[in-house]
């Protein structure tokens, strides 16, 4: 029965852990003796929003130097942005109070990458892809050879 209580407790101190703006409340409940008999807990993560009215990002896709424009902060007055690679893993983290932030991307290999904006209760996740530096800009064809006369 200690294991049980022990994943509960575990469960919810990574879900703390990992969304950092999240509110739970955990009620427990005893007999008439003084024993806990039960306990629930409820949590509240943050509105995940996909519409990407408040956070644009440009260019995308990148070869490294991403532009962040956020149009309102809502209360807080300040943004977490978080960049997540394809396994859901957080490789950046940045605070920042700005409308326009740079983050680079540089370092990272080619591929699917997420960014998340985190203002007060509402979360937006907007996709970036990642280029090798020298790759064509987006929607450029590569050039078709003519054809040999032999």
């Amino acid at each position: 029965m200690k294991t049980k209580y022990t994943c509960k407790i575990l469960g919810v101190f990574l879900i703390i852990l990992f969304t950092r703006s999240i509110s739970a409340q955990v009620y427990y409940y005893y007999d008439n003796n003084g024993n806990r008999i039960t306990s629930t807990y409820t949590h509240h993560a943050p509105e995940r929003r996909k519409d990407t009215d408040k956070v644009k990002i440009y260019p995308n896709p990148t070869n490294g130097m991403l532009n962040v424009s956020i149009s309102s902060f809502g209360n807080c007055g300040y943004a977490d942005i978080y960049i997540v690679d394809g396994s859901g893993n957080i490789i950046s983290t940045q605070k920042t109070s700005s409308a326009l932030t740079t983050v680079n991307l540089s370092s990272y290999n080619q591929g699917m990458y997420y960014l998340r904006a985190v203002m007060c209760d509402q979360q937006y996740t907007c996709k970036i892809v990642k280029v090798n530096p020298g790759a064509p800009p987006a929607g450029t064809q590569h050039p078709i050879p003519a054809p040999v006369k032999y």
